[in-house]
């Protein structure tokens, strides 16, 4: 169990290492105007050199702390029936810009909720022509944050209270559950502590957090303070906010909803250019069909005319056969019985003709009959018998016709 739980130990370390490396966090304070580099290692902050832009991969985050000297901070309110959460933006530049001691000449970020019918806003303000100084002697800066901000969102319990010192300046910071500082004092001495904590209406803190032990000499009555965990970083929610224009967080793929959101515009015009191109497509398919329903159409009925056409040219044939047929056959007879062998009668049915008469050896007569055309079947319908006066042979013939 020992040495696994070692090997695990070491796993953690190595990944928390290559984290560090390849997404590197440096924090830059001013002190005396001049910048201190830290950079967040494993076991906590550690003093650095200052880093060149070479030295820094595409997921480093570049932190610029700006001083409390630079800093103004306000909370204000606005109602909620008169401001909707997408005017806030433009009410709050409006606003700071009546007290902040730099007027239009500042920067801002602001967090904010509703509380009852009225929206509770923090306001930060700095110096823009001192960040932008400050700035252009950091290498590749993402984030402009004031000092007070950044520590109030790196404590790990809320609400708190946070003691700073900076300098020779100690402030408080009251700290609501969101991890938002909501009221902002700088304190002389213990007494002072003691009236803006009072003052405060002693708010139901949970820890009391210091930045140096050297402060804990000012924190109120009943609250043991304690150190800001070494390795703290600032929420995700105030690294948002603060986030300098042109700079994607590669880290956090909510820094690219503006991208996707207009990947997801173009993709959905492509979506629908491509069913119009669809629709138009299918629209011409059925055009075509129609035609060629059309010509189908047109063309059976042409077809059934054509076939009404030829039953009526076979009933036509069939009738001039029917026509023909008895002149044929009595000009076949007349030619093919022999000259001793006389008919008495014809009687012409639908598909058969009768004939009876009389002679000699009519029993040759038959196999003449069935080579006559048009004749299929010669039937006797009753026995040959002679005539007894005569001595001739009686008979009566059946002749089966062809069809038409």
């Amino acid at each position: 169990m020992n040495v696994a739980g070692y090997k695990l130990k070491d796993l953690q370390y190595r990944l928390e290492t290559a984290k560090r490396r390849w997404a590197p966090w440096i924090c830059v304070t001013v002190r005396e105007d001049v910048l201190l580099y830290r950079q967040l290692q494993a076991d906590g902050w550690q003093a650095i050199a200052p880093v060149q832009a070479a030295q820094l991969t595409l997921f480093a985050k570049v932190v610029l702390l700006m001083p409390t000297r630079y800093c103004s901070f306000k909370a204000c309110r606005f109602p909620v029936h008169l401001v909707t959460e997408k005017e806030l933006p433009e009410a709050v530049g409006l606003d700071f810009e009546k007290w902040s001691p730099w007027g239009k000449q500042s920067s801002h970020c602001f967090s904010h909720h509703q509380l009852g019918d009225e929206w509770q806003v923090n306001i930060w303000v700095w110096d823009t022509q001192a960040a932008t100084r400050l700035q252009q002697q950091v290498e590749r800066c993402t984030h402009i944050i004031p000092e007070p901000a950044w520590l109030a969102a790196s404590v790990p319990e809320n609400p708190s209270l946070l003691i700073a010192t900076e300098e020779e300046t100690v402030y408080y910071a009251l700290i609501d559950a969101a991890g938002w500082v909501q009221k902002l004092a700088q304190v002389q001495n213990q007494g002072q502590a003691q009236r803006y904590w009072h003052g405060w209406g002693t708010p139901p803190i949970k820890h009391c957090w210091i930045t140096a032990a050297d402060a804990g000499q000012w924190y109120p009555e009943a609250h043991a303070p304690e150190l800001i965990p070494a390795t703290a970083v600032a929420h995700t929610r105030l690294l948002n906010l603060t986030r300098l224009p042109g700079v994607q967080d590669w880290t956090d793929p909510m820094s690219f909803r503006g991208l996707i959101s207009v990947a997801a515009v173009m993709w959905l015009l492509w979506m629908l250019a491509d069913f119009s191109v669809l629709n138009y497509q299918q629209e011409q398919v059925q055009q075509q069909l129609q035609l060629i329903r059309k010509s189908a159409n047109h063309a059976l009925a042409l077809r059934e005319q054509v076939k009404g056409g030829q039953q009526l040219f076979q009933q036509i044939q069939g009738l001039r056969y029917k026509q023909q047929l008895p002149e044929y056959l009595i000009a076949q007879l007349s030619q093919k019985i022999p000259n001793d062998i006389w008919l008495d009668a014809l009687q012409l049915q639908e598909n058969a003709l009768d004939i009876s008469g009389r002679g000699k050896q009519v029993v040759h007569l038959l196999p003449i009959l069935e080579q006559i055309k048009g004749i299929t079947q010669v039937q006797l319908l009753n026995d040959v018998h002679p005539d007894p006066a005569t001595g001739e042979e009686l008979f009566q013939i059946r002749l089966i016709l062809a069809g038409e």
